[in-house]
């Protein structure tokens, strides 16, 4: 049971996400992503609350934008990126590096991201 004080509050994340170079180093690195912890993250909350006699409110944002970075920033951001999730190895490490090369333009690698956040709400 919620606290009796527990009047109201608000659960947002970001429940899809694309970003046009991490998709391909994750092809790279035969990295299966169907399955996403945050859509099952908004499953739980509302759920959570629904059971507790909430009646939750959920709405959507959507969101892009353009990243540019160095070709040097880029190798330690995605490689940095991958080690904290993933357990890559030298060759793993030298395809990504690889990969971004051949998709810098003069030195600068170009992403797109696009996002949707899920924003839960509810009072009591």
């Amino acid at each position: 049971m919620l606290y009796p004080f527990f009047l109201g509050g608000i659960f947002c994340c970001v429940t899809r996400r694309t970003d046009s170079v991490t998709d391909e180093i994750d092809k790279i690195l035969g990295i299966d992503k169907t399955e996403n912890e945050s859509d099952r993250s908004i499953l739980y909350v509302f759920n959570i609350l629904w059971e507790n006699g909430y009646y939750p409110n959920v709405e959507y944002i959507d969101q892009s934008w353009d990243s540019n970075r160095t070709l040097e920033n880029t190798y330690e951001v995605y490689i940095n990126r991958c080690k904290v999730k993933y357990d890559i190895d030298d060759i793993q490490e030298e395809n990504i590096k690889q990969y971004l090369k051949d998709i810098s333009q003069n030195g600068v690698v170009y992403e797109k991201i696009k996002a949707k956040k899920a924003v839960v709400y509810w009072k009591k």
